[in-house]
């Protein structure tokens, strides 16, 4: 199987592993959570993109086709990790929206905001809070990272070619 989908479909898998740990410990509902998840989705990516882009430099990628070949990867990854975040919370576990939700809601209630503003607050919140905007976001965040992530790893990761002999 090729580098690019091999550890595009990696990604993916890990990813919703994570993902779904995440959801069935409870960690969606503790608002401090919110940030491990992005923290380790993030250290999961960069790890198999390490491993892959060692592996494309070997077939002979300079920067530009290592560059693409991480996006590439990334976009994959994001594919799957796309359709199993929204599986997970239209399917496996429907409450998980509401269940966050009302975590965040009462961690503002905890910072002192009044029941009004709090309302004003995850009204703000809403539209990026539905099943589709969940994943499209886990989608573009995994191409993001991906794209910057292998920007930085083929500056040390590539097939640098032949070098000119000084004379």
């Amino acid at each position: 199987m090729n580098m690019i989908i091999r550890g595009g479909v990696m990604l993916g898998v890990l990813v919703t592993i994570w993902s779904w740990a995440f959801a069935f410990i409870g960690l969606h509902k503790n608002p401090n959570g919110s940030m491990i998840f992005p923290i380790v989705a993030t250290l999961i990516e960069i790890a198999v993109l390490i491993w892959a882009l060692k592996k494309t430099a070997a077939q002979g990628r300079g920067w530009i086709g290592q560059v693409s070949a991480g996006t590439l990867l990334a976009f994959v990854g994001g594919s799957l990790i796309f359709a199993t975040s929204y599986m997970l919370v239209t399917s496996l576990y429907p409450t998980y929206v509401a269940e966050a939700n009302a975590a965040m809601a009462e961690a503002f209630r905890a910072r002192g905001m009044d029941d009004a503003a709090v309302q004003a607050e995850m009204a703000k919140m809403a539209p990026g809070q539905t099943p589709v905007m969940l994943a499209l976001t886990g989608f573009a965040a995994t191409v993001v990272t991906g794209l910057v992530v292998s920007m930085i790893i083929a500056t040390f990761v590539r097939n640098k070619g032949p070098r000119p002999v000084a004379a």
